[in-house]
């Protein structure tokens, strides 16, 4: 239930265009795959969203510090203890 809602909200911010609202979007997305164990696609749609919308959506880094956030506790799952400090280090 919880991704076909952030889809109709991405919906929603693509149509007003609100790249800070699509950020968010993508902020709770890699957040609720990270709580359903998907761990290997929430590294991978954080990871893409710190590159991708950032350059669109320059005001949203308050979110960005929120995906490094996500994204140093799943490096660290992962045993990638250094690369999770970097991130850390850079949020």
């Amino acid at each position: 239930m919880a991704p076909q809602s952030l889809r109709e909200v991405q919906v929603k911010f693509g149509e007003a265009p609100s790249p800070f609202g699509h950020m968010w979007v993508r902020v709770i997305f890699s957040a609720l795959l990270f709580k359903a164990g998907r761990h290997r696609e929430a590294l991978a749609d954080s990871t893409s969203a710190l590159t991708e919308e950032l350059a669109f959506a320059p005001d949203a880094s308050c979110l960005a510090v929120r995906l490094r956030a996500i994204r140093a506790l799943l490096l660290y799952e992962r045993n990638l203890c250094i690369e999770a400090m970097v991130d850390l280090e850079v949020a």
